[in-house]
């Protein structure tokens, strides 16, 4: 089980306030006991900078479907048994339709570790990596 709540990214280019954030009405709980058959979606609300109004209105959609467990090397060190998701981006957020996938974005995650690798695209930034593990 994954719970999701939200996301607050801030830096360059991450809207006219230099920041935005991510949320959805409350907690969803995506089980990943129904995949591959099932795939989970989330629809998401948009807010930009220190607004509390939402942008658009503007949908994110997310899917998420599992790869398997794999050894992954990054700059941390070797980590083993991360979670290979592959998480699609989509709605109008990303530009395609309300409830359209639009990118696919694969991600590693370990639960010592939280996520340890994020490839492009992610959302907001080039790519993620994990530098110095968590203790």
């Amino acid at each position: 089980m994954i719970r999701v709540w939200g996301l607050e990214t801030t830096g360059p280019g991450m809207g006219p306030e230099g920041a935005f954030s991510e949320y959805s009405e409350a907690p969803t709980v995506l089980d990943l006991l129904g995949l591959p058959d099932a795939v989970a979606t989330v629809d998401v609300g948009v807010l930009t900078g220190d607004s509390e109004e939402p942008t658009g209105p503007m949908v994110a959609v997310y899917s998420l479907s599992v790869v398997g467990l794999e050894t992954i090397e990054v700059a941390a060190g070797t980590i083993a048994d991360a979670l290979h998701l592959q998480l699609g981006l989509g709605g109008e957020f990303f530009g395609g339709g309300a409830d359209e996938i639009t990118e696919i974005s694969d991600i590693w995650i370990q639960p010592g570790q939280l996520i340890v690798k994020w490839g492009q695209p992610a959302p907001g930034f080039g790519s993620l990596e994990l530098v110095i593990p968590w203790s």
